[in-house]
């Protein structure tokens, strides 16, 4: 079976849906021999390039010199039109490039020029199509400008709608989707994240700073997007005792980033502040590609301040090495994870009542307890687990014709 990933972003720029996507992928092709290839969006590179990673063939199709214009001119009055005209050239460059290719199936993740390309193929050609939500929306349907006037394409047959939340899950309902959409976590890879013991998590906690054993860690990694919210975690540490420590680390934004958030132009605006509180010594600051896992076995208490989010994979691999986690309470998709004083707290994005619940967490914490929240969440979001599901709905969409989907009788189905 071959499959073409198309997604909005991939590796090596920073994307944590490219990266599962790759991650997954890369399993499964182990696992079953499925084979694929990727065609892929940017949000921080103009140039179109083919590539490899680890040995798998990678296509980014962007269009410099609109990106060039739309970056000159795309401001207020004419942005919705620059990005009108973006978006409809590189469809039309990706819709050529999938004419090209040899695949059974299509699987896209998030929503860019090249996944809408790749969904509106899929549904005019009747190729099978997974379609992976990762960020909140309002639709699943993913639309060229003013499309959506000109009504709706097929979603029920031979699709799957993956809502990595129940809130992403809801909003499909509404759209009278029900039968095809898996809802499920993210996959945690449980040989990556379990619980540390403590000679481990104290030799990674040297490696990675100059705090000590007696230190409370804080941790948080995510790219330096401005919705991610690194700087509130600096006035939470500016409310907490001196044995509180802080280590922040993420990709940095890319020049051409049209987002708002930390680029290698800007970033000393982020330290500035820390000096300006007087934790500079409190808190460690890194940036670029980081290992996880090693960040998350090192901490005492991982934090997640993000808003607009629809899950969050950190937050449930934090679980799984048995960190407890604090989170903005106005996240539906962090309230579907977090139990208060189990496995972490919730709490609105006010620094003196986070640093009240981050004290408390610290104390109630066991070991006992770790263990409890690493087992829950593995048993419900194991790679292993996803993968096999993965297998059966692959190999339901490859054989299928004209079908609707039902994902309970096909996941039941042993």
């Amino acid at each position: 079976m071959k499959v073409l990933i198309v997604s909005s972003k991939y590796l090596p720029e920073y994307s944590g849906s490219g990266l599962r996507a790759h991650n997954t992928y890369k399993r499964l092709s182990k696992k079953f021999d499925i084979k694929f290839e990727v065609i892929t969006s940017s949000t921080g590179n103009y140039e179109s390039k083919k590539y490899q990673i680890d040995g798998i063939n990678v296509q980014r199709i962007t269009s410099k010199k609109f990106r060039i214009l739309n970056k000159i001119f795309g401001k207020i009055i004419l942005k919705r039109i620059m990005n009108a005209f973006l978006t409809i050239v590189e469809y039309r460059i990706v819709k050529k490039e999938i004419k090209k290719k040899k695949f059974d199936l299509i699987h896209t993740f998030g929503i860019s020029p090249a996944t809408i390309s790749a969904v509106n193929f899929s549904r005019k050609n009747k190729i099978p199509l997974i379609m992976e939500i990762v960020n909140p929306i309002k639709t699943p349907y993913q639309f060229l400008p003013l499309q959506r006037f000109f009504g709706r394409y097929d979603l029920k047959t031979n699709c799957v709608i993956t809502a990595i939340s129940k809130s992403i899950g809801k909003m499909c309902i509404n759209y009278n989707l029900k039968n095809n959409v898996w809802i499920r976590p993210n996959p945690v890879d449980e040989n990556k994240f379990k619980v540390p013991s403590k000679n481990i998590k104290n030799k990674l906690r040297k490696e990675l700073s100059s705090f000590s054993s007696d230190d409370i860690v804080l941790v948080y990694v995510a790219k330096y997007l401005k919705r991610k919210n690194h700087t509130f975690l600096l006035d939470v540490l500016s409310q907490l005792p001196e044995k509180y420590k802080l280590i922040l680390g993420g990709p940095l934004l890319e020049k051409n980033d049209l987002l708002e958030g930390y680029k290698i132009d800007n970033f000393y605006k982020f330290e500035q502040k820390a000096k300006k509180l007087g934790i500079e010594n409190r808190v460690k600051i890194s940036h670029g590609f980081l290992n996880m896992e090693d960040y998350i076995s090192c901490a005492d208490i991982s934090c997640f301040p993000s808003y607009n989010e629809a899950m969050g994979t950190p937050l449930l691999e934090s679980i799984a090495c048995g960190v407890p986690v604090i989170a903005n309470k106005d996240e539906d998709s962090f309230n579907e994870w977090i139990i208060n004083n189990e496995n972490g707290y919730l709490e609105i994005l006010d620094p003196e009542k986070w640093a009240l619940r981050i004290k408390n967490l610290s104390e109630i914490i066991t070991k006992e307890k770790q263990i409890i929240m690493s087992k829950k969440i593995i048993e419900l979001s194991s790679s292993k687990k996803t993968d096999q599901n993965y297998h059966k709905l692959l190999n339901e969409l490859s054989y299928a014709k004209n079908k609707n989907i039902n994902i309970v009788e096909i996941l039941n189905n042993d």
